[in-house]
């Protein structure tokens, strides 16, 4: 028995069914980051219902969420040079929840140090940890 996989779409005949598979597992990868600002991130979740607030919040979400995965980009890099040479079944990468976590209770404390240098200690620390 192999592997089945049905589409539904409102895209006209001249795709193929690769097309369109190929077309899913694009748009997938999308669903999966709106999943992670929605549910994850709490995205939702505004201040207020003026235009200007629900934007604001929107673009507050955007930034932090592209933070987090500016440290977990770099600690994944971390993690494939310390791993290198070495073959596991998947490959090794942070867990979002957790970066998620260790990010919004950490990154203020760190934009909150004055000094430039404890700043850097504590961002690569936290890369560490995530």
């Amino acid at each position: 028995m192999g592997n089945e996989l049905t589409l539904m779409t409102n895209l006209s005949k001249q795709y193929s069914g690769k097309q369109l598979q190929d077309l899913y597992y694009q748009r997938w990868e999308i669903e999966k980051k709106y999943h992670t600002l929605k549910n994850k991130m709490k995205f939702e979740n505004v201040t207020g219902k003026a235009i200007v607030y629900v934007y604001q919040d929107f673009c507050a979400q955007i930034l932090v969420y592209n933070m987090i995965q500016d440290v977990r980009n770099a600690a994944n890099a971390n993690l494939r040079k310390n791993h290198k040479g070495k073959i596991y079944k998947y490959s090794m990468k942070t867990n979002e929840n957790i970066a998620i976590g260790l990010f919004k209770e950490e990154m203020i404390k760190i934009l909150l140090k004055i000094n430039p240098l404890k700043r850097k200690k504590r961002l690569t620390e936290l890369q560490t940890e995530i």
